[in-house]
């Protein structure tokens, strides 16, 4: 499998195939060799690795070919600078891959394009070992990174049944090591699993509300503070549904 220096080369093509047609790879082989660009292919499960003019002072640099099954999982992002597409026969429309328009992150093509030019870039998963490795590279090229990191998680594939989504978040980040820490002063506990919940019609509510009450509040500060819910497993459920209740708050809950 072919790996080159990202030092040298930062960047490679990752292309989706498509899922309403055959690909025939020797065809793309022969329409490349007519442009006189030598290609070379390494076939994986999942994708088709090429290799672009390794001898010639234009290359070299890689394209990834993924097939429509493993393309179509990929809903999370990284970097918010990484989820820009184009698509066949509109190469001059760009696109966001994974759609930023909701909140709480409301990031739109014209400020990706922006923080691209000037080499800024936000961190949209949680922080554990491998993201510090992407975020560390993307510094060393000369790239600042703007902001806290933020966990994107994609809404529900099937909004008219599912309400809400769980992700777990990663013992490395900060957010869990934050808690972790909080938790500890609670004589007895051990933090065993933390997962975040994506709600996307609680998120709308409560940033309306944040945004109202910032606008009453000195120099547009809500003093957005973290919240503990202690509740029993019963209720852990509508809570995910339907938000937090002080009706059923328990400073003994265990979730």
């Amino acid at each position: 499998i072919p790996c080159i220096d990202k030092g040298c080369i930062p960047s490679d093509l990752d292309c989706q195939l498509p899922i309403d047609r055959y690909f025939d790879i020797e065809h793309f082989l022969d329409e490349m060799h007519k442009y006189e660009i030598q290609t070379e292919v390494f076939r994986e499960n999942w994708r088709y690795i090429l290799l672009f003019d390794e001898d010639y002072p234009t290359g070299p640099f890689t394209m990834d070919l993924i097939e429509p099954h493993i393309a179509a999982t990929h809903d999370r992002i990284d970097f918010d600078v990484n989820n820009l597409y184009v698509m066949r026969s509109f190469c001059t429309d760009l696109g966001q891959r994974v759609n930023l328009s909701h909140q709480p992150f409301l990031i739109d093509l014209e400020q990706i394009v922006q923080k691209i030019k000037q080499k800024q870039f936000s961190i949209l998963r949680p922080l554990d070992d491998i993201m510090k490795v992407r975020r560390d590279k993307m510094i060393a090229r000369g790239w600042i990174q703007i902001g806290e990191e933020q966990n994107y998680i994609p809404p529900p594939k099937n909004k008219s049944k599912d309400k809400f989504v769980v992700t777990e978040v990663p013992k490395s980040s900060p957010i869990y090591q934050l808690i972790e820490n909080k938790m500890q002063t609670i004589p007895n506990v051990k933090v065993q699993q933390l997962v975040q919940i994506r709600n996307p019609g609680l998120d709308d509510v409560y940033h309306s509300m944040k945004n109202l009450i910032s606008g009453q509040c000195v120099n547009n500060n809500a003093n957005e503070l973290y919240l503990f819910h202690g509740t029993s497993a019963d209720n852990v459920e509508s809570i995910m549904e339907m938000g937090f209740d002080d009706r059923y708050f328990s400073s003994d809950g265990l979730y």
